[in-house]
């Protein structure tokens, strides 16, 4: 768990599970086909909850700036209250 985000309890390990147990060519044709249809959230709420893990944890690293920890976790927060993640 990082000082800068003590609610971030990911780890490369399990982002890495996460992301290998992704079906990612059918997530990309399903996200690929649609755009612009009825159920484009539901697809950005999909391909967020992909890479939520991946930004959780890069926003855990110290070598990246505050600043930018400070807009991927803006970025998060406003997608976790769009997706109701």
């Amino acid at each position: 768990m990082s000082p800068d985000n003590p609610n971030n309890n990911e780890t490369f390990e399990s982002v890495n599970k996460q992301i290998e147990s992704a079906d990612l060519d059918a997530l990309e044709q399903e996200l690929t086909g649609g755009v612009g249809t009825a159920d484009t959230m539901g697809q950005v709420c999909k391909a967020y909850g992909v890479v939520k893990p991946i930004l959780s944890l890069i926003a855990s690293l110290p070598l990246i700036p505050n600043k930018w920890k400070q807009a991927i976790k803006i970025f998060m927060t406003f997608m976790d209250g769009l997706c109701g993640s």
